[in-house]
């Protein structure tokens, strides 16, 4: 079921090129089809340590309004996460912006698991920062906090590198063990030719026992391609 739903879902976001060339034109609508190796979510796999197939599409307007939809192949529930984010973004200066929204993670068959996060960040000269908290964290009746910071720079031209670290912080001991856990990555990204290849690597604090004796929560390499549509 799972590897039906990825090639269906490779199959409708590899035919519309031509829908979102039109909305960026118009509407400032963009999109973009990626492979991975491995879909990360907050340190932790959710396709098994195997490849996905990934989309998405984003919209926004001069005022700073902005709504996007992702689609990605994954290991559990139906095979299919569909996740939904909207919010406003204010440029405060030239280099410092303000960014307020909410998330809706869903999974198609496996309601129990949606969940909404609302959302706060910063954007300061290639540094970003921002905290989400959600009330029932993917079905496990817990609150989470969780914070993130980035950056991101390009080295050379069509070169960019970027890094990040995370925690998450839940009421209860729902990450295995553990109430809260760290995760960590940087990654290498080249564009040419209309193509984003990106070699990363990321880690976190958790173990195999956190992750029900998987290696869903082990360090690892990934290397995704994705294309503009």
């Amino acid at each position: 079921m799972g590897h039906r739903l990825s090639l269906g879902l490779l199959a409708v976001l590899l035919s519309l090129p031509a829908m979102a060339q039109t909305g960026n034109d118009a509407s400032g609508l963009t999109g973009e089809v990626r492979f991975t190796t491995d879909y990360l979510f907050r340190g932790i796999s959710r396709s098994d340590g195997r490849p996905a197939v990934q989309g998405r599409f984003d919209y926004q307007n001069e005022n700073g309004y902005y709504a996007g939809i992702l689609g990605s192949s994954v290991a559990h529930a139906s095979g299919l996460e569909l996740d939904y984010t909207g919010g406003y973004r204010h440029v405060l200066t030239d280099e410092l912006q303000i960014d307020l929204g909410l998330d809706y993670y869903t999974f198609p068959g496996a309601s129990s698991q949606d969940t909404l996060e609302l959302r706060l960040g910063l954007d300061w000269s290639g540094f970003q920062v921002h905290a989400t908290r959600s009330n029932d964290h993917f079905g496990s009746r817990s609150a989470v906090n969780h914070y993130r910071a980035g950056y991101g720079t390009e080295l050379v031209p069509n070169l960019l590198f970027q890094a990040h670290a995370g925690l998450s912080d839940a009421d209860d001991r729902i990450f295995g063990d553990r109430s809260r856990y760290t995760y960590y990555g940087a990654s290498l990204t080249a564009h040419a030719m209309n193509l984003d290849v990106r070699l990363g690597w990321s880690g976190s604090s958790l173990d195999r026992s956190d992750c029900g004796a998987t290696t869903d929560c082990d360090a690892t390499f990934l290397l995704s391609i994705s294309r503009s549509l």
